[in-house]
């Protein structure tokens, strides 16, 4: 594997970090974004992200990083008890997004550790080139 393939796999996975950083700000952010229970209301509830990692395979079968998409969750809104709510229907009951704080919390210190991870190794292999070039010059 090249230097250059390592610092490609090690931004790929900072990107990943980022991701899945912005995804539950996102998500943490909107926790309150209530909406309408009825589907076909306009004003409907903040539907939370997740985000799906995939591994990036090359021709030859070796590993070339990640690369992340943002996909609604599988179960977004949940019914919540509010009648002063101007979305309530006739129960008070209003759609909520379906975000759990310590979950989303989580998940925003391992975006970080791997971030943080991935600059590492992205930093090392920066130290490595140099070494390389200050030997050969």
């Amino acid at each position: 594997m090249s230097l250059s393939a390592v610092s490609s796999i090690a931004v790929s996975g900072m990107q990943a970090g980022v991701s899945r950083l912005t995804a539950s700000a996102s998500n943490t952010v909107n926790i309150d974004s209530t909406g309408s229970l009825d589907p076909t209301a306009a004003n409907q509830p903040y539907t939370p992200v997740t985000v799906q990692q995939s591994a990036v395979v090359g021709s030859n079968g070796t590993g070339q990083g990640t690369t992340t998409v943002y996909r609604p969750s599988s179960a977004p809104v949940i019914a919540t008890y509010d009648p002063s709510d101007s979305n309530a229907n006739s129960s008070g009951l209003v759609g909520s997004p379906n975000v759990d704080l310590a979950s989303e919390r989580v998940n925003q210190i391992t975006a970080n550790n791997t971030y943080q991870t991935n600059l590492k190794v992205f930093k090392a292999q920066d130290q490595m080139m140099q070494t390389l070039l200050n030997t050969t010059a």
